[in-house]
């Protein structure tokens, strides 16, 4: 995904090639997904996603099995085990 604000020229697309992000100015985040402001879904940030080439990965959440686990971790796996996952499942060639 690729955030921007309202008004700008990406708004007016459904997909952002890498070729269209030539020439502009971006913030670069270095592991973003370590960082507290991680989300895309901030209020006034509009988004699409970037295609050409295909952009992907695979994330993979793991435990230690029996290990005693703190009330917010606790609410966190309870989350992940509920959430449904097979309706954001899209594969590379699916984007």
């Amino acid at each position: 995904m690729i955030g921007f604000s309202p008004g700008h020229r990406f708004a007016e697309k459904a997909s952002i090639a890498i070729v269209d992000v030539d020439g502009e100015t971006y913030l670069r985040r270095l592991n973003c997904e370590f960082r507290s402001e991680f989300s895309a879904a901030y209020p006034g940030v509009l988004t699409r996603p970037v295609v050409e080439p295909e952009v992907w990965r695979d994330v993979c959440f793991v435990s230690i099995s029996g290990r005693r686990l703190s009330p917010a971790v606790l609410t966190f796996v309870n989350t992940v085990r509920q959430y449904d996952w097979a309706e954001i499942q899209v594969g590379p060639s699916q984007l």
